[in-house]
């Protein structure tokens, strides 16, 4: 059974030597696609709720968290 997780951080969007997109937060990672990382804030405090994989996260919620 998995854990549900919560990591809160600033988002970073970077793209690897294969060509996949990773967005950070906290110390979740987890990949998104090219249409996922052009609506991102990259910088905005955000915070999600993943569950662990071998390869990285699964989000499951993703919201922003800086005070209004």
């Amino acid at each position: 059974m998995r854990r549900l997780l919560t990591a809160e951080g600033p988002l970073s969007i970077v793209s690897d030597s294969t060509q996949v997109w990773w967005a950070n937060v906290g110390e979740a990672r987890f990949s998104v696609d090219l249409y996922q990382a052009g609506v991102l804030t990259e910088g905005k405090r955000h915070r999600v709720h993943y569950i662990r994989l071998p390869d990285g996260a699964m989000p499951l919620s993703m919201e922003a968290a800086d005070p209004v």
